[in-house]
């Protein structure tokens, strides 16, 4: 499956576990480089072990501006600033 995503830079939280972190394998294994963040620091750095240089994991609450803040400016992953955008929705 080719999702266009070799080369681009991925947030995805709630990816330690759980479909969040298959979908960070899906898009590790697209090619993409993917931020991943989940609440337990615990659970961040074993999925960060087992996937792989194209995974940067970090403990962040979703619901603290200040965090959310910092992953997005870079602050706390390698790759940079990450610029938001919106998945289109599909209905059927």
């Amino acid at each position: 499956m080719d999702l266009g995503l070799s080369g681009k830079k991925v947030v995805v939280s709630g990816g330690s576990r759980g479909i969040g972190r298959a979908i960070v394998e899906l898009f590790v294994a697209e090619g993409a480089q993917v931020a991943f963040c989940a609440r337990g620091a615990g659970g961040v750095v074993s999925a960060q072990q087992e996937l792989g240089d194209n995974a940067f994991g970090t403990a962040v609450d979703v619901t603290n501006a200040v965090e959310v803040q910092q992953l997005r400016s870079g602050n706390s992953q390698p790759w940079g600033n990450i610029t938001p955008r919106r998945l289109p929705s599909r209905h059927h």
